[in-house]
């Protein structure tokens, strides 16, 4: 069968799938039937026989492997209580900085990123562990405490080890260990900037003492209970840095460690280790469904030339590769904003890879650092009206309504987007710390 045109194949990739999505279909299985589509209608070959072979290639991986399990790490540590360990052993210790527990909301949330990597599952643990104990505090505006909540939760998909970036580097062929390392930085960048505000805005207004100051002792001995919770993120990030272990290994060490841990402290009943169990079959389950939606859409693309037909109209027109990023910008905000940001990973993402690894090389850009700028993206748009999903599931989880979140997550929203245009300028905050992995990126 001849090759389609460009306008026939734009028809296909937008119309499908904006036609599917106009029908209420959800965004997976609206991918799905574009990429299908598209396969059924020019590629040279039996096309059934290609879709299923592309489903088994879309999971049959090792790398895979790492999601069920990193998933059963933070599900057993959410059910057996470290969550709140975690807590007890952070609030002295904000009790003493201006902004007290508003802090802990942040540095909670990059610790359970840490276990986890899911911002769903951090606002689910922040929402049953430390949102009731502002509800106990009057002191708190909980509009501050909303908006703090339903911003740091959006660490989960960017400090490892993050789902997405599983997704993304199984998709496009990066290694997800240097993914890994790659949010750690700017993962870190964000955090910090959460708390600079925090801090700055309780010392502009002159709310400094929100907590009575915990005594020394208690500041330093109650993160105590914490540290075996650190210490095993620890190594399970150091051994993916230095070559130890792959992800998937380093997932089956946190899972095993959380499981110890858990019993070690007779936190963890037969009940809640069926919930966690559960938790992870249809969490894994659902991303199994994710990957061969984008698998089948991202083959179709590849086959028909689009990225390379991108990458030919930037070349010809002499385009800004600073304009291209931000019209990237531009549409990964207005996804995020109706509610599409999966599609962003799905289908954008694996689309402009070859032309990031072709045009970006003199600014900085590659692989690892589309990955993580993305999930920048979605972050923004996550918090950004009409349709955000991590305040439309905070407003869920906590019954508060969903413009008293909106109002709080402003700030944050500025804060996030400073640190996006930072990516762009600096992008070695994404790729210095992968360059130096002792045996190279794995």
């Amino acid at each position: 069968m001849a090759q389609p045109g460009v306008l026939m194949i734009l028809a296909v990739f937008v119309g499908v799938l904006l036609l599917c999505l106009a029908l209420r279909m959800q965004i997976l299985l609206a991918t799905f039937i574009a990429g299908a589509t598209a396969i059924f209608l020019w590629f040279r070959g039996p096309a059934t026989t290609t879709l299923s072979n592309l489903s088994i290639q879309s999971t049959y991986t090792f790398t895979l492997v790492a999601i069920p399990l990193f998933v059963l790490m933070g599900t057993i540590m959410g059910e057996s209580g470290l969550s709140t360990r975690i807590f007890n052993g952070l609030a002295p210790l904000c009790s003493r900085i201006p902004g007290g527990l508003l802090n802990v909301i942040v540095i909670f949330s990059a610790i359970f990123a840490a276990m986890c990597g899911s911002g769903s599952a951090s606002i689910a643990a922040i929402g049953t562990v430390v949102y009731p104990e502002f509800k106990r505090r009057t002191q708190y505006n909980m509009t501050q405490v909303l908006g703090t909540i339903a911003a740091s939760s959006n660490l989960g998909p960017i400090i490892p080890p993050s789902l997405i970036l599983i997704i993304y580097g199984s998709i496009v062929g990066e290694s997800v260990g240097a993914l890994f390392i790659g949010g750690i930085v700017p993962g870190a960048l964000l955090a910090f900037l959460f708390i600079s505000y925090i801090m700055l805005n309780h010392i502009v207004r002159h709310k400094t003492n929100l907590e009575p100051k915990a005594p020394w002792k208690q500041v330093i001995t109650a993160p105590i209970q914490m540290y075996p919770v650190v210490v095993l993120i620890f190594l399970a990030l150091v051994s993916i840095y230095l070559g130890i272990a792959t992800p998937s290994e380093a997932a089956a060490l946190g899972a095993m460690g959380a499981l110890i841990i858990s019993i070690a402290y007779k936190d963890l009943t037969w009940k809640k280790l069926r919930g966690a169990t559960r938790t992870t079959v249809l969490v894994s389950s659902m991303m199994a469904v994710v990957m061969l939606a984008a698998k089948i859409y991202s083959f179709a693309a590849s086959y028909l030339n689009i990225p390379q037909m991108i990458t030919n109209a930037i070349i010809s027109s002499n385009l800004s590769p600073y304009i291209f990023i931000l019209i990237i910008t531009l549409i990964g905000l207005i996804m995020g904003m109706i509610g599409a940001d999966l599609l962003l990973v799905l289908v954008i993402a694996p689309m402009i890879y070859p032309i990031i690894q072709t045009i970006g090389g003199p600014y900085g850009w590659d692989g690892l650092w589309l990955g993580v700028f993305v999930l920048f993206l979605n972050c923004i748009g996550a918090l950004s009206p009409p349709i955000a999903a991590a305040v439309f599931t905070l407003a869920a989880v906590t019954k508060e309504k969903p413009e008293t979140i909106f109002k709080g997550t402003m700030p944050f929203i500025g804060l996030v987007v400073f640190a996006t245009i930072l990516l762009i300028f600096l992008p070695k905050l994404v790729t210095w710390l992968p360059a130096t992995m002792i045996t190279g990126p794995r």
